[in-house]
């Protein structure tokens, strides 16, 4: 069954997140990035078990994808070769645009919260049972749908 992959991507995902705010580098956001995206793709497959349930976690998953690619991706600008010659430079408009690009990451970075909490309120272990007793509710029933 689906339990031991599960497990392991939900917890990975709460420790990531845990990583994340507590070491805030561009790698531990972006790592946390990749375990709620495999996450988001198990709540794809697993959404008919209960849709209206499931449907708004694979939402905030993938809500909080996008905040941390955004994030991410504001963190690689600032290492293209172009831009770190610029910053070099310490002109004006050099401060202006990593005073920019560091707050909108700050923005990106707070508005993740809300939906990490969400998404990770349950232990790895209770998130797996829920998914399970969706799963058995489910079974019983799929015999009736269409092919």
């Amino acid at each position: 069954m689906f339990r031991g992959g599960l497990l392991r991507i939900y917890g990975r995902g709460r420790a990531e997140k845990v990583a994340a705010f507590s070491q805030p580098t561009t790698e531990c956001f972006h790592a946390w990035r990749k375990r709620v995206k495999y996450l988001w793709y198990h709540l794809q497959i697993l959404q008919p078990l209960w849709p209206a349930q499931l449907k708004a976690v694979e939402r905030d998953c993938d809500r909080l994808a996008d905040r941390l690619g955004e994030e991410h991706d504001l963190a690689v600008l600032l290492d293209t070769p172009s831009v770190r010659e610029l910053l070099e430079s310490r002109s004006e408009g050099a401060d202006l645009l990593f005073s920019a690009v560091f707050r909108e990451r700050e923005r990106q970075r707070r508005a993740a919260i809300p939906l990490a909490q969400r998404i990770y309120v349950e232990n790895a272990r209770q998130f797996v049972d829920r998914i399970e007793g969706y799963w058995l509710a489910y079974r019983p029933h799929s015999q009736f749908l269409p092919n």
